[in-house]
């Protein structure tokens, strides 16, 4: 049996013991430091501040994508500042079917990068993956847009840096009714650890929505899912502090998270999308495990996640990403930041018993 592509993270005495101890029974080769993993190339740097962090890219990957589009195509592919024409969103294609084979294989490229690398694309690689089965021009055109944007993009990547805290912080946004064909609402989430990148998404939401707020609701129980599983991953291997912060941008949608009365607007809304109450109210232990913070909507940088906006918008978000979020950083651990001000509760590891 062969298996590769192992990663081990911990003490340095603690992996040098186990791997001693692997190796008395397999025949092994250990590298201490991850330089490759799983398509995506590892530089490990310094940031600004001097703390350590790691640019995670697949240039080789996007490289061959570019050249093989380029050689279908038969032409140079144009680079473009944005992943997809402002305010565009593709629609059904009542012609001819062209090139499917060759269109599903291109959109698997770019899902394979995207979601592992591509948090900015997240938007437009979800566009052209919901065409797959009957691929027209307008595809084809949006398709290339992708593929220019990765062309001229300067990092293939992202980087990860040191968590300002263990504590999660996330963003959550939602596009009203955004599918011309299924009328649904487009939700799109980022998760950080501290600022450092562990999640991300963009995907269409699974019922209709009646309002924007519901809508936005809806993406906001989303997130506060993703968030319980990362708070049960650390509990195991480490601890973390409580509550996480989901940031929204949406008054309404916030306070129906505290208001638990059932009203005409909202009785019909699936109980699945009310784990969000629990979430963030005191469960049987007294621990609350997530509070929801209003974020202006120029600064939520899930907008790119859930529309093609324009270049102005979609840079300014896409600079913050590939800094590593200082602005967020600073909005939630800086001097006066929102941590500052929220239990100090340690959940997991040692200090938690339930």
């Amino acid at each position: 049996m062969t298996v590769d592509d192992c990663v081990l993270a911990g003490k340095p005495t603690d992996m040098i013991w186990l791997m001693d101890k692997v190796s008395e029974h397999f025949k092994i080769t250990c590298e201490m430091e991850v330089k490759k993993h799983l398509g995506i190339d590892y530089n490990w740097k310094r940031d600004n501040e001097g703390e350590i962090c790691v640019e995670c890219t697949m240039v080789k990957k996007t490289n061959n994508i570019v050249a093989e589009l380029e050689a279908f195509l038969g032409r140079e592919v144009k680079e473009w500042r944005t992943p997809g024409a402002p305010g565009s969103v593709l629609d059904k294609n009542d012609g001819e079917i062209v090139s499917q084979a060759e269109y599903r294989s291109f959109t698997g490229k770019l899902m394979f990068f995207g979601v592992k690398l591509g948090p900015k694309m997240s938007n437009s690689i979800r566009d052209l993956a919901r065409h797959l089965i009957n691929p027209g021009e307008s595809h084809w055109v949006a398709l290339e847009r992708v593929v220019g944007f990765i062309k001229g993009m300067r990092l293939k990547g992202m980087i990860l840096t040191k968590p300002k805290d263990l504590r999660l912080v996330s963003m959550v946004d939602a596009d009203f009714a955004k599918d011309p064909i299924t009328r649904r609402s487009v939700g799109g989430e980022i998760h950080t650890l501290g600022g450092c990148i562990t999640a991300f998404g963009s995907r269409g939401e699974k019922t209709s929505s009646l309002s924007t707020t519901e809508s936005e609701y809806k993406t906001l129980a989303n997130g506060s899912k993703e968030q319980q599983f990362q708070l049960m991953l650390m509990r195991e291997i480490a601890e973390i502090k409580l509550p996480g912060i989901l940031f929204e941008d949406n008054t309404g949608a916030i306070l129906l998270v505290h208001n638990k009365q059932v009203g005409a607007r909202t009785k019909h809304i699936d109980v699945q999308y009310h784990f969000v109450r629990s979430f963030c109210s005191e469960d049987e232990y007294g621990i609350v495990k997530g509070k929801v913070e209003k974020i202006d909507t120029t600064e939520n940088i899930v907008d790119i996640f859930t529309k093609n906006t324009d270049v102005k918008t979609f840079e300014y978000h896409a600079k913050e990403i590939d800094d590593g979020f200082p602005k967020l950083k600073e909005k939630v651990f800086g001097e006066d930041g929102i941590a500052n001000s929220l239990p100090q509760t340690l959940f997991g590891g040692m200090s938690s018993s339930n």
